[in-house]
């Protein structure tokens, strides 16, 4: 009995520690898309890009936080990144408020569904310096059928799949 207890405790810790290195791979590619020069680090602007591409958009007084948490510096790397993900995000939810937050973009006609008009907005609200290039290839991703509408929910997928 007491063997079976220790057996059970060792699969829980085997499937924590899998669920906690599924969760690093999900902040490591999130930083990885908003890292756009692929300098290694992100600014406030891509931190708060990449905690709303996970759900998570940020009130002003919890960027100032953040801001005055990080001792004014004006980069973060990976580590600080996965840091405020892991304080930030209900990982549980992540794809849940993903879809949330492209859903307020919903076309009326088409539910389900962002124009590639507004899912450019998106983009350029998130990511003001995101070069055309980049909008062309995220898009030509995001809608394979070249309709113009981007399904939110498998862009929500492929995001965290990627």
């Amino acid at each position: 009995m007491n063997e079976e207890k220790n057996n059970d405790e060792i699969n829980e810790e085997k499937i924590n520690e899998i669920e906690n290195e599924e969760k690093i791979n999900e902040f490591k590619k999130v930083f990885n898309f908003v890292d756009k020069n692929n300098d290694g680090k992100i600014n406030i602007k891509e931190v708060e890009y990449g905690l709303g591409i996970l759900g998570k958009i940020l009130k002003k007084k919890e960027i100032e936080q953040i801001i005055s948490e990080n001792n004014e510096e004006k980069f973060y790397d990976l580590d600080k990144f996965i840091e405020l993900c892991n304080k930030n995000i209900n990982y549980d939810k992540i794809e849940e408020n993903l879809i949330s937050s492209f859903k307020i973009f919903e076309e009326e006609k088409k539910p389900g569904f962002i124009s590639k008009k507004n899912f450019i907005y998106i983009l350029k609200l998130y990511n003001e310096k995101i070069s055309d290039k980049d909008i062309k290839d995220i898009i030509k991703e995001a809608n394979p059928d070249k309709d113009g509408f981007i399904n939110i929910e498998e862009f929500a997928k492929e995001m965290l799949i990627k």
